[in-house]
């Protein structure tokens, strides 16, 4: 079994007490957590303070655990997801992020069963079977891990919001691909499934 956590975007807007039971009810007090910021392209991006704030939340939202955290990096990524009881993925762009994944290759896979992995935006797309993805505004494909449609930061303004507009993507993520379930999933809002 592999429990996944998919967050719509923005998890420090998500019930804090909520995501922490998701994500670490289950899991013994001393455990080891996977940061992957492959979403984040580390020529534009400052990864060692997006790394600090992720342990920061993360931390947070489990004062009780003994956590240790490690930042993913592409060279021993199945290596590092082996030894990882939780595996997050940030948000961020999907482009980088599934560039990163397909030089690593499938290995890591392999590795997740009895994990906790969560994706976050373009993680949660990225984890699903099919997405609407806000950014590109089109349906894509992503890792089918988790056997769901998601759009993530639904219903959010801005440059988030799909020409097509909200309504118009959600009813071309029910009609595209297989027929899965269809998570809708707003700034902060999460769903957990288990598979």
């Amino acid at each position: 079994m592999i429990r996944f956590i998919l967050i719509g975007g923005m998890q420090h807007q998500a019930d804090q007490h909520a995501l922490g039971t998701a994500i670490f009810s289950h899991l013994r007090i001393s455990l080891h957590f996977l940061i992957c910021l492959f979403a984040r392209n580390p020529n534009i991006c400052d990864w060692p303070t997006l790394y600090e704030e992720n342990l920061m939340f993360f931390q947070a939202l489990a004062p009780h655990k003994e956590i240790t955290f490690e930042l993913a990096n592409e060279e021993n990524f199945a290596q590092q997801a082996a030894g990882a009881d939780v595996i997050y993925f940030s948000g961020g762009d999907g482009v980088p992020l599934y560039s990163a994944m397909a030089r690593v290759g499938p290995e890591w896979i392999s590795h997740l069963v009895g994990k906790t992995v969560i994706g976050s935006s373009a993680g949660t797309d990225m984890l699903s079977a099919y997405n609407f993805d806000p950014q590109q505004a089109a349906l894509d494909r992503g890792l089918g891990l988790v056997r769901v449609k998601t759009i993530t930061h639904f219903g959010a303004g801005g440059c988030q919001t799909p020409a097509i507009g909200w309504d118009k993507a959600l009813q071309q993520l029910h009609a595209y691909g297989e027929d899965l379930p269809v998570h809708a999933l707003r700034e902060g809002e999460f769903v957990a499934v288990t598979q």
